[in-house]
């Protein structure tokens, strides 16, 4: 791939180093991902992981030793409830942040001033763009205001001139009617169900939630029978994602 080639072109080796607080197979199945793919193209990922009642001191202290070696580093979400979410993603310096979710690169992103996007925006920009799915003069719906998809798609469409609509959990499901493009990231199970869309709309189902170990989508499979184009979960937007991230692990090393 792409990526392989790229890795192996360089004189370093990049590294990513993953904090993993707590224990959870649906969440080892996603390092898991992570891992794998790491290897398969040439980049180390290592495994920090620590305990579930890890005070948020400690683990604070943790993430600014691995900050200090060579390498980004990203967070597993989700983390324990004891812990404040956004604190620790903050102790990620933003020139090792390739999931973009410390605030400083969030603020960088809505601003126009990163140079890279983060990594679900990036995949939903892929599926677009391969599909050459077209956005001016398109009502486009975005099904929740999620830090990981609803806010971060909504900067990048007001970045080209599109104001989406958004649909919160207690919105009015009527305007998905009338909707050309619908982006949900609400992490609602089959929420959305094929009477409330019109036939040819474009679907990408970014939103996850996890049931007795299966994982599923804000959008009923249904669906695609009305849709002209339908991104599912699962595949789709995750793996993407994936490739996406160690696509932002590699940006530092890629010669402007």
């Amino acid at each position: 791939t792409d990526l392989t080639q790229k890795v192996s072109s360089l004189n370093t080796k990049p590294i990513l180093h993953v904090v993993y607080v707590g224990q959870n197979p649906v969440i080892d199945t996603y390092v898991g991902i992570k891992e794998r793919f790491g290897r398969d193209i040439g980049i180390e990922v290592l495994i920090h992981q620590f305990p579930e009642d890890i005070s948020e001191g400690v683990l604070l202290e943790e993430i600014d030793k691995i900050a200090n070696e060579e390498g980004s580093i990203i967070i597993q979400l989700p983390l324990p409830a004891s812990l404040n979410v956004q604190t620790i993603l903050d102790a990620v310096p933003a020139s090792k942040d390739p999931d973009m979710l410390s605030s400083t690169s969030v603020e960088r992103f809505k601003e126009g001033e990163s140079t890279i996007l983060p990594p679900v925006v990036g995949s939903i920009r892929e599926i677009i763009d391969f599909h050459k799915v077209e956005l001016k003069d398109k009502r486009i719906v975005l099904v929740g205001k999620g830090k990981l998809v609803g806010l971060p798609v909504s900067w990048w469409l007001k970045k080209q001139g599109i104001e989406p609509l958004f649909l919160g959990r207690e919105g009015d499901q009527s305007i998905l009617k009338d909707a050309d493009i619908i982006i949900s990231g609400a992490g609602d199970p089959h929420f959305i169900k094929p009477d409330m869309i019109k036939k040819g709309v474009v679907l990408i189902d970014a939103g996850t939630s996890d049931s007795a170990g299966v994982t599923t989508g804000d959008i009923d499979p249904a669906c695609a029978e009305k849709a002209s184009l339908f991104s599912p979960v699962p595949g789709g937007v995750g793996p993407l994602t994936v490739a996406k991230l160690f696509e932002n692990v590699l940006e530092p090393f890629v010669p402007r």
